[in-house]
């Protein structure tokens, strides 16, 4: 490559950016585009606070569990597993937790219906069976990911999973 070539070839961007503007379009930079405003995700900050109230509701009823936070693409945001809590229930409640966060409800009514024979549970592929997956909204509606709770009953969990949502200030469904 020539140093003629090598300098146009820099000076390209800027050729495209003055081409835009010329244009009247908007171009502001290269750089990827930040969220969209009023883009509600689930925080670092939620997701500490809903382990911290399912561990105190585990606490207080001397549970040992591992709690899956996911954010709202079934991403993992938060895991602990408290002292006792077992390496089954570890991939459990991940599995719990991504659930709920993909399918934006809780397991619990899946479950039931696996056990009363209406669901064959081999064709619900990534979706729980057990109790204690449950999603996550904002106050606006928005769903905003959910957590997954193992190493008590399922109605346990379940239970555990809300008391940590709630001490988050965020809800287990749409508000009406």
């Amino acid at each position: 490559m020539t140093k003629e070539t090598a300098l146009n070839v820099a000076r390209a961007p800027r050729r495209i950016a003055a081409a835009l503007a010329a244009a009247g379009l908007a171009f502001a930079s290269l750089a990827p585009a930040a969220a969209q405003p009023g883009d509600v995700r689930l925080s670092e900050a939620s997701a500490a606070a809903i382990v911290a109230g399912c561990r105190a509701h585990a606490d207080e009823n001397g549970y040992d569990l591992t709690i899956a936070v996911y954010d709202e693409g079934g991403n993992l945001k938060a895991l602990t597993r408290m002292d006792g809590a077992t390496l089954r229930n570890l991939r459990i409640a991940q599995w719990k937790g991504e659930s709920a966060a993909r399918g934006q409800r809780y397991s619990g009514p899946t479950a039931e219906a696996v056990a009363e024979g209406r669901i064959n549970a081999a064709f619900a592929p990534d979706t729980v069976t057990y109790r204690g997956a449950v999603p996550i909204f904002s106050h606006a509606g928005a769903p905003l990911g959910g957590v997954g709770v193992s190493g008590a009953t399922g109605e346990q969990d379940e239970q555990c999973a809300e008391a940590g949502i709630a001490a988050a200030d965020l809800l287990t469904a749409k508000p009406e």
